[in-house]
């Protein structure tokens, strides 16, 4: 099964509820992992090395723990350049708020907030930042992707609106396949939550079509650019032998 390399981001909040809520909104995309406490962030920022912070100002064991570490973050070489996000409450001194981010943090987001906001400001900032980060391009014929900002270009072209988690997700798996056939009881494990069946095959089949929607966004007959191939000579367990693959030429044929 293919795996690929997640951009770590971490948040520093908590709330359980808080990191619900942004494992929802980042994950699978990301890989969510949580320090709930000063002592914990500064561990974790050595241990996982994250390409963002996610940051509460106001941790319950130091009300103005989220301050001191954000000065710490700005101090130290190997992350005074990795993207913060500030996580308020809407009852914050905003003008307090504002004067942090000028000074140290990239944005701020208050709380509550809607997932869709969170994952839009974090592409953004991550797409900002990217320069100052050392990233993999991965691509396949007229594809690059970025996994970090979640960019896609389509023929040097940037693909916008984003794609969704799963929708990204979905064609770097097949980008990674490099034009090899992604089997449709390997795509149902990874995105329909089980072995192959006509319902979970659905699930892969509709979010194939999304995927191929967006691609013919930027120009019609880029909807070809993924081949669903039938009877391909491999075996699997349970005998399916049908899948999709990125073609390096384009189809026009809709099979």
């Amino acid at each position: 099964m293919i795996r690929h390399l997640k951009a770590n981001i971490l948040a520093v909040e908590d709330d359980t509820t808080i990191v619900a809520s942004i494992r929802e909104a980042l994950e699978p995309g990301y890989t969510v992992i949580q320090a709930s406490s000063v002592a914990e962030a500064r561990q974790k920022l050595f241990e996982v090395n994250p390409a963002m912070i996610l940051l509460d100002i106001g941790l319950k064991d130091d009300m103005d723990g989220g301050f001191v570490l954000l000065e710490e973050i700005r101090s130290q070489r190997p992350f005074k350049k990795r993207p913060v996000l500030m996580l308020t409450v809407r009852n914050t001194d905003t003008d307090k708020v504002e004067s942090l981010v000028r000074l140290a943090a990239d944005d701020y987001l208050p709380k509550p907030f809607s997932k869709d906001e969170l994952y839009a400001r974090v592409v953004a900032l991550l797409r900002r930042a990217s320069e100052s980060l050392e990233v993999d391009l991965p691509e396949y014929g007229l594809i690059r992707m970025d996994r970090v900002t979640k960019t896609v270009w389509i023929a040097g072209q940037i693909l916008e609106p984003a794609l969704t988690p799963r929708e990204f997700e979905l064609l770097a798996l097949l980008v990674a396949a490099q034009g090899d056939l992604a089997a449709d009881d390997m795509l149902c494990e990874e995105f329909a939550g089980g072995k192959y069946d006509t319902q979970r095959f659905n699930t892969v089949r509709v979010l194939v079509s999304n995927v191929r929607k967006r691609l013919q966004d930027v120009q019609p007959e880029y909807w070809g650019l993924i081949e669903r191939v039938r009877n391909f000579q491999r075996t699997s367990e349970n005998g399916v032998n049908s899948g999709y693959r990125l073609r390096l030429k384009i189809s026009t044929n809709k099979p």
